[in-house]
């Protein structure tokens, strides 16, 4: 019995703790860093890597990023992943951590992560475009250069392949990601760029403008072969509009982020947008127009300040024509038109506008049988000396009544002369 009981315990505690070992075994190399990743050879630095799992060695590779020279330091320390490593030789540096147990193991690689160089003045500063970033293969992409203080130029454009001129061009006839690098040198150091290129068919082709002229910006969107989108303003707000307005209400630079997806992905482009004070005040500057605008064109009142304006009267079918001074010398005219043509309401004048109306008014005077003519501020010796002749025959008609005919004095004479005689023959 005994002899029974045993196998089947151990079986049972096999059974229990096998899992455990597996879980334990799944090594996974998290992150590490280095106190310093660029300065003058010889080059001391110290390396910490975060390592999880059942971890029983580890390794730290230095490759050259332009000779593929390497060397290493390795360790068996599973809670103490670190170590010191010298740079003797100038030049860019790709760093891995590799990390493995009985069960399998991991690795972390940082593209051109140290760069050595001669000295810390004169040295270059490696820079680069490259267009497209992404697209179905075959893609061809081309790089230009745009570094400083640079004599020599190493493409690596991840796929195993290099060049040394300045602006290549490369195709990439296979789906995957790479890490293209650019090194350039000088006679004091190095220095070094990475840029991320993404060939997969079926993926969308992500681009898309902003017009910044105003804070409101227009988003549009240039995409090709999405059908989502998802817009990161750079201010916390979203959209997933294919071609949202976003309102920014401080100037700054914002980070603007377009992701599109399709059945087969997503791609993300990124454009920083700069709104300044400027645009922000133009749409202030906006909405205070259009609502000034809204409130003239439910208030048509005569000007004041000496301009003409033109309306029309919409209840009948006359054309009111008002044209208006100075408050203090101010005239105006209704003409009675069967055949009436809408003018715009509150049109600013030009001289020949104010001149054409002018002789208008002046010639319909002439016609008393369908001209009523009204005279504001009569009192008013300017409104007098600037009459026209035809407004002073119209004043002098309708003046006073104090002056008599003629007629009527010799008739009054006669009268009295004959009441004289008449007394004195009494």
């Amino acid at each position: 019995m005994k002899k029974i009981l045993l196998p089947m315990v151990l079986l049972v505690l096999v059974t229990l703790l096998v899992p455990t070992t597996l879980a334990e075994g799944n090594v996974q190399v998290n992150d590490f860093s280095s106190n310093i990743t660029n300065g003058t050879v010889i080059l001391n630095t110290r390396f910490t890597g975060d390592v999880t799992g059942n971890v029983t060695d580890w390794k730290f590779v230095f490759e050259n990023v332009v000779t593929e020279n390497t060397t290493y330091s390795k360790g068996n320390d599973s809670e103490n992943v670190t170590t010191g490593h010298y740079f003797k030789k100038p030049g860019v540096y790709n760093v891995t951590l590799v990390a493995w147990g009985p069960e399998g193991n991991n690795s972390l690689t940082k593209v051109a992560y140290v760069t050595a160089n001669m000295g810390n003045s004169s040295t270059p500063t490696a820079d680069f475009t490259a267009s497209p970033t992404y697209g179905s293969a075959p893609l061809n992409v081309s790089f230009t250069d745009n570094s400083t203080n640079a004599t020599s130029w190493y493409w690596k454009f991840g796929d195993g392949n290099i060049s040394t001129e300045r602006n290549p061009t490369y195709n990439y006839s296979a789906d995957g990601d790479y890490t293209v690098i650019l090194a350039v040198n000088n006679s004091n150091g190095w220095s070094a760029k990475t840029q991320e290129i993404s060939v997969h068919n079926g993926l969308p082709i992500v681009d898309f403008s902003a017009d910044n002229s105003s804070g409101s910006v227009q988003f549009t969107d240039l995409s090709q072969n999405a059908t989502e989108w998802v817009w990161d303003f750079g201010d916390g707000d979203t959209s997933e509009d294919e071609s949202p307005t976003h309102t920014y209400s401080t100037a700054g630079n914002y980070t603007v982020t377009l992701t599109a997806s399709n059945e087969v992905g997503s791609l993300s482009k990124v454009h920083v947008v700069n709104v300044t004070e400027e645009a922000i005040a133009n749409d202030d500057s906006s909405s205070s127009s259009s609502s000034s605008s809204s409130s003239s064109h439910h208030h048509h009142s005569s000007s004041s300040s000496g301009g003409v304006g033109l309306s029309s009267n919409t209840s009948t079918s006359n054309t009111v024509i008002h044209m208006s001074g100075t408050e203090s010398e101010s005239t105006g005219v209704d003409q009675n038109n069967s055949t009436a043509t809408n003018v715009s309401d509150n049109l600013s004048a030009s001289p020949e506008l104010q001149s054409n109306v002018t002789e208008a008014v002046n010639e319909t005077q002439s016609e008393p049988e369908t001209q009523g003519f009204e005279q504001e501020n009569e009192s008013t010796e300017a409104n007098t000396d600037e009459q026209t002749p035809e407004q002073a025959q119209n004043s002098n008609a309708s003046g006073t009544g104090n002056e008599k005919s003629p007629g009527f004095e010799m008739i009054y004479g006669v009268i009295g002369l004959l009441g004289v005689a008449l007394y004195r023959r009494r």
